[in-house]
């Protein structure tokens, strides 16, 4: 695969991993995952999650890091706080170890401008890539060569928490059935979503039957029907079974404009055909249906477009 297929795969991995955990239902159990045994597990308050936004960062670090920060409340005081980085990786990254501490610097900086204590920060590293490791292990290998360990001593180093998705059974994802697909997804996507579909979809498919849909709930279904239909791995069964759990259930709207994406970018050529075409059509025609009638009722272009995932310009015609 070249490097531009590649680096297209790697973006859409971190997509999905910030879309995940930035709902903090499912970052809270993320790290349920990733503290679990460490001593510090049963003193922070996990329902108690407050994300940091890139206007808190400077424009340096924004840069630099485009993975998820939050801060986590310390129980025995209200007022105390740990800071939480998670660098999501799907490659290996050299400097990926210089990267945080360089926002762990950047965060201290902070509180030393302020006159505060040092805030702890646990540094975790999400990695769902194939290359054992995601990030070189010591600082201290990033120096020349030429300098041979001669100064290892002056070189600062700390520790992270490396969360390795290849090494994590299917049956430790537990928690938000939201935070279970997505991780599932996630770990097998690289590899063999293929083997893992059919137990995937089975999940999917129990979650959409008991639950309501929300929002919330159609764009995480968008967002991982989307990461599942662009795998190499899908074929057309797997592209059946998605359509069937698409049309057995009240998506509509919000799963059209993926639908004609499908088509339109030809990303699943010869495998959109026969009776899942028909069904694509079918729906296709629905929606349509629906956008004449908003029509009729005077309702803007704009507004039926965004609604249904039909063009301004296939609304006009219609």
């Amino acid at each position: 695969m070249c490097d531009k297929e590649n680096t297209k795969i790697n973006m859409q991995h971190d997509q999905m991993s910030f879309r995940l955990l930035s709902n903090p239902a499912n970052m809270a159990d993320f790290l349920h995952l990733a503290f679990r045994g460490k001593s510090f597990y049963e003193d922070l308050d996990y329902q108690n999650i407050i994300f940091i936004s890139e206007t808190s960062v400077d424009g340096n670090l924004r840069k630099l890091l485009a993975d998820i920060v939050c801060s986590i409340r310390f129980k025995s005081n209200e007022s105390s706080r740990v800071n939480v980085i998670v660098e999501n990786k799907s490659y290996y990254d050299k400097y990926g170890k210089f990267k945080v501490l360089y926002y762990m610097m950047n965060w201290w900086k902070k509180d030393y401008d302020n006159n505060r204590p040092l805030t702890p920060i646990i540094p975790i590293v999400l990695y769902n890539g194939s290359r054992v490791g995601g990030l070189v292990h010591s600082i201290k290998h990033l120096v020349g060569k030429i300098f041979s360990g001669k100064f290892d001593e002056f070189i600062p180093e700390y520790n992270y928490i490396f969360v390795d998705l290849n090494k994590i059974p299917d049956s430790h994802f537990i928690g938000n059935i939201e935070f279970i697909i997505g991780m599932r997804t996630i770990k097998h996507a690289n590899k063999n979503l293929g083997k893992a579909f059919e137990s995937i979809m089975d999940t999917l498919e129990e979650y959409m039957v008991n639950n309501s849909l929300t929002m919330g709930n159609i764009d995480f279904l968008v967002d991982i029907v989307k990461y599942i239909s662009r795998s190499p791995e899908i074929n057309k069964g797997h592209i059946e079974r998605l359509v069937n759990i698409i049309n057995n259930n009240t998506l509509e709207e919000s799963i059209m404009s993926l639908v004609a994406e499908w088509i339109e970018e030809g990303k699943k050529e010869g495998l959109i055909e026969g009776k899942i075409e028909g069904k694509i059509e079918g729906k296709i025609e629905g929606i349509e249906e629906v956008a004449r009638n908003m029509k009729k009722k005077g309702l803007g272009v704009a507004y039926i477009s965004e609604l249904t995932g039909l063009s301004e310009i296939d609304i006009e015609e219609l």
